[in-house]
């Protein structure tokens, strides 16, 4: 799919990605610009400009797919390089949060969960430094673990 991207700092730039998912719930909306610090309590997204890593630049993450935790929504990640005025594919973060669900992103951080059958479960935030995505905290547990044992 090409998508056309024009913002303040972006004339028109245009993106190559391999589809943009629309979801047809009521709740849910094409696009959604500013925060997303209440996540998505109010319904899912295809396109979102915000600014991720704090740099005083709108970013852009588009609903690319459904590889978070059970089938969740995953998205394409592209950071606003001040030099090239232009959209760049962040695919570290990508990386990153592999299986994970995307909850919310307040400051620039970006909080992640997953879950895996009855007992296994997991959160996980990261920030930017710069365009380089960091774990700043994670935390994995299986509630089945010694579940037999008293």
């Amino acid at each position: 799919m090409r998508l056309a991207v024009s913002t303040p700092d972006i004339a028109e730039q245009h993106l190559q990605l391999p589809e943009v998912i629309f979801s047809d719930h009521e709740n849910d909306a094409s696009a959604n610009r500013g925060t997303l610090e209440q996540g998505f309590a109010w319904g899912k997204y295809s396109l979102m400009l915000l600014d991720l890593n704090n740099d005083g630049h709108e970013d852009l993450m588009a609903w690319t797919g459904f590889d978070g935790s059970y089938g969740d929504p995953s998205y394409t990640y592209f950071l606003y390089d001040a030099d090239a005025k232009a959209f760049v594919e962040n695919t570290a973060i990508q990386a990153l949060v592999e299986m994970h669900s995307l909850s919310r992103v307040v400051d620039g951080q970006f909080e992640f969960w997953y879950r895996s059958g009855p007992c296994e479960r997991g959160e996980k935030s990261i920030r930017f430094e710069g365009n380089v995505p960091r774990v700043i905290k994670s935390s994995d547990e299986n509630s089945c673990t010694n579940a037999d044992q008293g």
